[in-house]
């Protein structure tokens, strides 16, 4: 076989095998893979905290205002801004936003953030998830919501038992709020 009809073969089983792996860490990341996106949000959050005397972003109209004004409060924190898009949110849409002072939202960001608790709440109580189901805490495909709780840690919660660990965490954001009226 002529060695130009060689390497052209060789080219092209190279194109295919890229193309194949392209492919495949597209299925497994459909977000593409974003590494440290919940570590180090969650990291970031407790940061704050610790300087904030116990108390997590809390100021803002809605929960994501809270976390943008954190962004803006302590630059660099959050990095460039991509971790307040979430882990299926839009990083671009997100980082324009910021750039410009518009405000994040639903439609770029893909945190559910509940603002107004302390590092030293209940460590049961999450503060922040993944609203897209079936990513995992750096997107990668796995069964239920990555969470990150109010003492900065973080675990996947399974679809199964999503329903029920909703309404243990309402139940543990009403307790702790009632308990600070008193």
């Amino acid at each position: 076989m002529p060695l130009r009809k060689k390497i052209i073969i060789g080219c092209l089983a190279l194109a295919l095998f890229v193309s194949a792996l392209v492919c495949y860490a597209h299925k497994i990341f459909p977000y593409g893979d974003r590494t440290c996106c919940l570590p180090c949000t969650m990291s970031a959050l407790r940061v704050y905290a610790d300087d904030h005397n116990g108390w997590h972003p809390k100021e803002g109209k809605t929960p994501l205002d809270a976390l943008q004004a954190f962004y803006y409060t302590d630059p660099g924190a959050l990095g460039d801004g991509s971790d307040l898009a979430g882990i299926s949110g839009n990083i671009k849409e997100t980082q324009r936003r910021l750039k410009l002072r518009l405000p994040i939202d639903e439609t770029c960001s893909s945190w559910v953030y509940f603002p107004g608790f302390r590092a030293d709440d209940d460590s049961r109580m999450v503060i922040i998830w993944e609203r897209q189901e079936g990513i995992g805490f750096n997107g990668h495909i796995h069964s239920g919501h990555a969470v990150g709780f109010a003492d900065g840690s973080f675990k996947q919660i399974p679809q199964a038992e999503w329903a029920g660990f909703l309404k243990e965490q309402e139940a543990l954001r009403q307790t702790t709020l009632a308990k600070r009226k008193i």
